[in-house]
């Protein structure tokens, strides 16, 4: 399996639950954690720009 195909479907869709995760927790979220919900989806968010970034640099259809 070719690291691209990883990238995407191993690494990735893990996150986008946690991002689900996170946005049905908003919906009904606790003033006591907020701020850790906020600091979880910022590192998350970091995360998902980060693997994107990768498998755009790695997608051989993105050469230049």
């Amino acid at each position: 399996m070719n690291l691209v195909c990883i990238i995407s479907h191993n690494v990735r869709g893990p996150i986008s639950i946690l991002q689900g995760l996170i946005h049905l927790y908003e919906l009904e979220k606790e003033v006591g954690i907020t701020l850790i919900m906020d600091n979880i989806n910022k590192r998350v968010d970091t995360l998902d720009r980060t693997i994107v970034d990768l498998n755009d640099s790695l997608n051989p259809q993105n050469a230049d």
